[in-house]
C-alpha cells in the first residue's frame, strides 16, 4: 500500500493542478482518468472516468484513496472540462425564446434532442407548443436532465403558428351541457316547515 509520503505528495501535486486550471481557466469539474485501468487497484477503478468537482478531488485525496500493493499509487491524471449547468443553460434558452419573440413569433414548438439519457421532463416536452410565457415557465427550476453535462440542454425550438399558439394559450371551453340544479333542497325545506304549521293549528 502507498506510504503516507507518497499520497502527500500526490495530494499536494493534484491539487495544485487542479488550482491551476481554476485560476487560470476557470474550470472547476475534472474527470479522473486511469493512466493503466488494467493493473490499477480495485478502489481506483472505481474513480476511472468519473466526472468530479473541486471539492469531490480534494474529499478523495483526504482518504487513502488507493489500494495499490505498491508503494506507489495507481497513476492517474485529471482532465479539466467545462460542464455547463442548469442555471448556464436557463440563460441560453432564455436568450433563444428572447430571440424568437424580438423577431415577432407568439409562442414555440419544443423540439427534444433525439438522445439517450433524457428524463420524462425532457420527452413529454417533444412537439408540444408553447406561448412564450409557457415556454419561459417551462425553464424555471431544474427544467432539464443533461444527457451529456459538456453539452448541456440540446433541445431546440421552432416558431409556432399564431393558430396554434391561441389554441393552447385559450383555455378549452367546456362542451358539458350545464347540470341544472337539484330540487332537493326546496323539497326538505317544504317537509321540514310542515310540522310548524300544525303547529299553528
Amino acid at each position: 500500500m502507498p506510504n503516507i509520503d507518497v499520497l502527500t505528495r500526490v495530494k499536494k501535486e493534484t491539487m495544485a493542478e487542479v488550482h491551476r486550471y481554476g485560476e487560470e481557466q476557470e474550470l472547476h469539474h475534472f474527470y479522473w482518468r486511469l493512466k493503466d485501468p488494467d493493473t490499477a487497484c480495485v478502489e481506483c477503478k472505481r474513480r476511472n472516468n468519473r466526472l468530479v468537482n473541486v471539492y469531490e478531488i480534494k474529499y478523495t485525496l483526504d482518504t487513502e484513496f488507493c489500494k495499490a500493493t505498491t508503494e506507489e499509487v495507481c497513476a492517474f491524471e485529471i482532465e479539466a472540462t467545462k460542464v455547463l449547468t442548469v442555471v448556464d443553460e436557463r440563460e441560453r434558452q432564455l436568450a433563444v425564446i428572447g430571440g424568437l419573440e424580438g423577431d415577432g413569433a407568439k409562442g414555440i414548438r419544443w423540439q427534444t434532442a433525439d438522445v439517450e439519457g433524457l428524463d420524462d421532463r425532457c420527452i413529454k416536452r417533444d412537439g408540444r407548443v408553447f406561448s412564450m410565457d409557457q415556454a419561459r415557465s417551462q425553464l424555471a427550476g431544474d427544467f432539464c436532465k443533461f444527457a451529456d453535462p459538456e453539452k448541456g440542454c440540446e433541445c431546440t425550438f421552432t416558431v409556432a403558428s399564431n393558430e396554434e399558439v391561441e389554441r393552447v394559450a385559450t383555455p378549452a371551453v367546456s362542451l358539458e351541457p350545464e347540470k341544472k340544479k337539484s330540487g332537493c333542497g326546496a323539497g326538505l325545506l317544504f317537509f321540514a316547515l310542515v310540522p310548524l304549521g300544525f303547529a299553528f293549528l
